[in-house]
């Protein structure tokens, strides 16, 4: 059987004090090191413009997860 071959952008957006609490917290960094690691990335905007799905990822894993799920489901729409 053939498989399918898909392509896509997913993008993850998260709020910019968040991102920046949470790189904090995971990488041990201060706050002036988050901010410079954070500015070397490519804007919110342009990776928005750009990505064909986009996961919201502003509160907990539970959620994310159901983020996920509903974009898989979304996917799979568009294939079948």
């Amino acid at each position: 059987a053939s498989g399918i071959m898909l392509q896509g952008v997913i993008y993850v957006c998260i709020d910019k004090d968040l991102e920046l609490k949470r790189l904090m917290q995971r990488n041990k960094l201060s706050l002036a090191e988050a901010k410079n690691r954070l500015d070397k990335r490519l804007s919110q905007e342009y990776k928005i413009k750009n990505s064909d799905y986009i996961i919201e990822n502003n509160k907990g894993l539970k959620e994310l997860k159901e983020e996920v799920l509903k974009t898989l489901e979304r996917i799979n729409e568009k294939v079948n």
